[in-house]
């Protein structure tokens, strides 16, 4: 029971503590977010930015979308029209019949104003169907039913359940977009390039076009243009290393021999110009010094008898812009080929002698490139960095697979929408858990106070309780054990008349110490009960400083400002004790005829000084233990100055 009471302050620190301890767990890292992190359950915001990093570090590894405003060409419009019903078909027939998987339909693009580019003319409603070699149709794509609205200007892609046997595809538009141009026509579908991949190879390319409505512009707007492989940027990873990595032939014509190492198919052609001003953006110099006659060959290993021209744009030569020139080839079996290179188109603001620019060179067969880090060999000089021609980049850098480059652009478009919706919800996250916190720290502030003070009423009832049994029982078992010892010892005393002198100062001092036992006992419960009866402990120390030294006298100056009321139980019992034991020693070693006890405040510390006149103590004799260990409990200081023949001072600041 006395264990419990003594233990109050100790309970108080257990429950402080563990409320803090409560108060830590429930605050997260993203509460403080670039400060302290403290220990707990993971976060909303904690988990938004684990994947806004992966999707940043999958972004780093996907291909860049960057426009070009250079093309040859822009692509393909339907003819004008007035109702967005108006049905539209595109068959696109390829040069042999092959398994087809993934389609990709390119927007074309229009920039309103200046503004950032967006996808302009994408139908809204319609069907692809794959076409077999009998004439049959089947539907591989189905966006007849709602309406179609492209996330943006990347190309859009639909992948094929299964693979298909197929001869060509046929584009059917049921609903047509809004034209927000300028030209005649409310309505309008336009794009700018069709892919159809079987595998890596794009089999769409250079394959025939028929549309059943179309407004052609030159070479700037046709249906032929859906597949010429020219769309607004270019399969590069769109970091430019060096603006110069090219290869220049300063001469009108270039000739070059290919050795495949070994009788291959081939049936694409790619050929790369130089960005003359890749490293600033706008304007560009694209296609300058880039060839405008190309003739393709199939050769012996020597190249004196030409077996077969395999290409040769005599009619209608192409100069490409953004992207490379991609020509699709008869399929052509065979080890060594000659490309002839003839006729660079000059650049008006540049005065030297005409040659020819290449970024790079590729002989392909279904989708895989065939000659890169195959060193061509140059009839005639071979200029500087022939190895350029074939190392698999270009000044925009990296060349990457068709296929490949599609889909990363698609998955990029995908992530950086997803990114931008993560980071707005990782702002709105953080903004609720601030407030979440704001309320927290709140209620904390408000009812940690209250649920102390409750636990705190809740223990003084308890302590109040224990309290007056504690002293009920003291009262009613040493108070009666006491008056009993004195009693038989009185009755001792007069059954003994002839008492020696021994025997009867033995039976006084018994008798004197039941005595003091009974009073010490009385103090103490007065101090247990000194809520309820007020105990005066400034009154009671003078009375018992009195009792214990008897016949010496005995000057007490104690500050009436003092305030020892809300001094806790134990520390009132050890004061008490503290200064018994001070005075019992002056009784018993200073042979005093004088003490003086001051009591005095300073500040939130209290300072008790007993002097007395006696003999003084020896500088080699040890503080009494008694006194240390009341000091200690006090959590006081202790100090005690003696000289011989003038007394010793005890000083407790507490």
């Amino acid at each position: 029971m006395l264990f419990r009471l003594i233990s109050f302050n100790g309970f108080l620190r257990l429950m402080r503590a563990g409320l803090t301890l409560s108060l830590l767990v429930t605050l997260t890292p993203s509460m403080v977010h670039g400060g302290i992190s403290f220990p707990g359950p993971r976060s909303e915001a904690d988990t938004l930015e684990e994947k806004i990093q992966r999707i940043e570090g999958e972004l780093a590894e996907l291909p860049r979308l960057i426009l070009d405003p250079t093309p040859w060409t822009l692509g393909y419009r339907s003819g004008w029209m007035s109702r967005d019903d108006q049905v539209v078909t595109i068959d696109i027939s390829f040069t042999e019949e092959t398994a087809i998987d993934l389609l990709a339909l390119v927007p074309a693009i229009y920039a309103p104003e200046s503004q950032a580019a967006e996808p302009f003319g994408f139908p809204k409603r319609f069907l692809i169907e794959s076409l077999s070699a009998e004439g049959g149709a089947s539907i591989v794509v189905d966006c007849s039913e709602k309406d179609y609205y492209p996330s943006g200007i990347e190309p859009q892609i639909f992948k094929l359940k299964e693979p298909q046997l197929s001869k060509g595809i046929r584009l059917t538009i049921f609903r047509h977009a809004e034209n927000p141009t300028w030209w005649n026509s409310r309505y309008i579908t336009a794009l700018s390039e069709i892919m159809v991949f079987s595998g890596e190879w794009n089999v769409a390319l250079g394959a025939k076009v028929e549309t059943s409505h179309q407004r052609p512009f030159g070479s700037v707007w046709d249906a032929q243009c859906l597949v010429d492989g020219f769309c607004l940027f270019s399969a590069t990873e769109g970091t430019i290393e060096n603006p110069a990595r090219n290869y220049y032939y300063p001469s009108r014509k270039l000739i070059l021999h290919f050795d495949l190492k070994e009788p291959r198919e081939i049936d694409e052609l790619r050929i790369w110009p130089v960005k003359h001003s890749a490293q600033h953006h706008f304007p560009q110099v694209n296609g300058v010094e880039f060839p405008t006659s190309i003739r393709f060959e199939k050769i012996t290993q020597n190249g004196e008898f030409t077996s077969a021209i395999v290409y040769e744009d005599i009619e209608k030569p192409i100069r490409p812009g953004a992207g490379p020139l991609m020509l699709r080839l008869p399929i052509t079996r065979g080890q060594y080929f000659r490309l002839i290179l003839s006729d660079p188109l000059r650049d008006f603001r540049i005065e030297r002698e005409p040659r020819i620019a290449i970024s790079e060179i590729e002989i392909l067969s279904k989708g895989h490139v065939l000659t890169q880090g195959l060193r061509p060999r140059v009839v005639g000089k071979p200029g500087r960095n022939l190895e350029r021609l074939t190392d698999g980049r270009t000044n925009e850098g990296r060349i990457l697979n068709q296929r490949a480059w599609v889909q990363g652009l698609h998955r990029r478009a995908f992530l950086e929408r997803q990114l931008a919706n993560l980071r707005q919800e990782l702002v709105f996250s953080r903004r609720q858990e601030a407030e979440r916190l704001w309320w927290l720290i709140s209620l904390i502030v408000i009812f940690v106070p209250l649920l102390i003070w409750l636990v705190r009423m809740k223990v003084n009832q308890r302590w109040r309780k224990d309290r007056d049994q504690l002293a009920s029982d003291l009262h009613d078992e040493i108070g009666a054990n006491v008056s009993s010892i004195t009693h038989t010892v009185e009755l001792l005393k007069e059954t003994l008349p002839n008492a020696s002198l021994t025997q009867a100062q033995m039976l006084d001092e018994a008798i004197q110490t039941a005595v003091l036992t009974s009073e010490e006992t009385h103090n103490f419960i007065q101090i247990l009960e000194s809520n309820k009866n007020d105990f005066n402990l400034l009154e009671q120390l003078p009375e018992i400083g009195r009792r214990v030294l008897g016949n010496i006298p005995l000057t007490c100056d104690i500050d009436p400002k003092l305030f020892l009321k809300n001094l806790p139980v134990k520390r009132k019992w050890d004061l008490l004790l503290f200064v018994k034991e001070a005075l019992n020693n002056v009784i018993k070693h200073a042979e005093a005829s004088h003490v003086e006890m001051t009591l005095t405040q300073h500040g939130r510390a209290r300072q008790l000084i007993i002097r007395d006149n006696g003999e003084g103590m020896p500088d080699q004799q040890k503080v009494p233990r008694h006194l240390r260990l009341r000091a200690k409990r006090l959590k006081g200081q202790l100090q005690i100055s003696s000289t011989l023949g003038q007394g010793t001072c005890i000083s407790l600041r507490f």
